[in-house]
């Protein structure tokens, strides 16, 4: 099985894009609405990164700095250092203190695919949590090695990273499958990203985090739709280019059968309930995280702040984490759960209305109540 997972990799030259990444990581300025490019396209032989599209100058912003364990804290009482007390305000806006005391577990037995650039495989936020080295898998490079290649001048630098460590930031205690799939500068094969998710649902993952954006292809259909059918969870970003509707493949959310049953499409929000004005909307939404300067993993044992819904998608997949480590006694699949106790933010986002709608078909995360009604 594995060398068919390989040779598939060379079978597409449609290129993927990163649903979050933009040149070196500079400071972070937000250009005006009126510089949105309505042009993007995303075909063979082609790439560009999803920000550029959108509004946001950089994914990762100047303030890079050394990770340190006085700038880290728990959400939980006396609990593990596991995230930082810039993200506080965030983990506040969807009650991760409380999700966190309910589902003591922190995710203990829960596989989370990382699906990207690959992650710093050194990087002290991983340490006793990333899969067996055996489970693991280069698409690009070829080898078993998912190591962040690159330096800080490429697009994508540190992208895995960065989401990988969010999601041990809500869930502690899941297990990291890191699979590159993609380079530096953000580029790949729709083939290579199809066989990191054949890969990670071949190897134990329950979750697959895809921060990634791209035109339609079936080799990429098929592989989520096999996923899916096995009971894994793929979580999406809905891309950045602020507009409606939500970009491929995260529109997948919104379909019948097991494909819409068991993935996400993920949105940004502030920490005001606004949505991000960067993120794109629309009925294939599922649920909005939060998404600007979150501070996360950067290679070479830094930290960076981070923006885009490439960022939001983490926080979800962590937080199905924590759901997926309790016991569930119900038909309802978590992403049901998920999407039932949402908090609404129609009164923070009526501009997103549609006409004769009364609310927004999405909301805020909520892992609180979330995680209380997962049996």
């Amino acid at each position: 099985m594995q060398s068919d997972l390989r040779t598939k990799v060379g079978l597409s030259v449609l290129t993927f894009l990163l649903a979050a990444c933009t040149p070196t990581p500079t400071a972070l300025t937000p250009s005006p609405a009126t510089s949105v490019l309505s042009t993007l396209t995303i075909g063979s032989g082609t790439y560009t990164m999803a920000e550029a599209s959108g509004r946001i100058g950089a994914w990762a912003s100047g303030r890079i700095g050394a990770w340190a364990s006085s700038s880290q804290t728990s959400t939980v009482s006396g609990g593990q250092l596991n995230t930082f007390q810039a993200n506080l305000p965030m983990w506040s806006q969807i009650h991760l203190t409380e999700a966190q005391s309910a589902a003591p577990a922190l995710g203990t037995g829960v596989t989370v695919a990382v699906v990207d650039t690959g992650i710093d495989l050194a990087h002290p936020a991983f340490k006793g949590h990333l899969a067996p080295t055996a489970n693991m898998y280069d698409f690009v490079g070829s080898d078993a090695v998912p190591q962040e290649a690159g330096s800080s001048s490429d697009m994508a630098y540190g992208h895995g990273t960065a989401v990988a460590s969010l999601i041990l930031q809500v869930a502690p205690n899941a297990t990291i499958l890191p699979i590159r799939v993609l380079s530096p500068d953000g580029s790949g094969q729709t083939s290579a990203v199809a066989s990191g998710i054949d890969w990670a649902a071949a190897h134990g993952a329950k979750i697959i985090n895809l921060s990634v954006v791209s035109s339609v292809d079936s080799t990429l259909n098929t592989s989520i739709q096999n996923a899916t059918n096995k009971g894994v969870y793929v979580v999406m970003a809905a891309g950045n280019n602020a507009s409606s509707p939500v970009m491929y493949p995260s529109r997948f959310a919104n379909v019948a059968g097991s494909l819409g049953m068991y993935s996400l499409s993920v949105g940004s929000i502030e920490t005001n309930n606004a949505q991000s004005d960067f993120s794109n909307y629309g009925q294939q939404l599922k649920v909005l995280a939060p998404g600007r300067l979150v501070t996360a993993a950067y290679p070479g044992s830094l930290t960076a702040q981070a923006t885009g819904t490439s960022f939001a998608t983490p926080v979800v997949s962590g937080v199905l984490a924590l759901g997926a480590s309790k016991r569930i006694s119900s038909s309802a699949t978590l992403t049901d759960t998920l999407k039932a106790t949402e908090t609404n933010v129609t009164g923070s986002n009526a501009q997103y209305l549609g006409t004769g709608s009364a609310a927004l078909p999405y909301g805020l995360l909520n892992a609180q109540t979330f995680v209380n009604n997962v049996k």
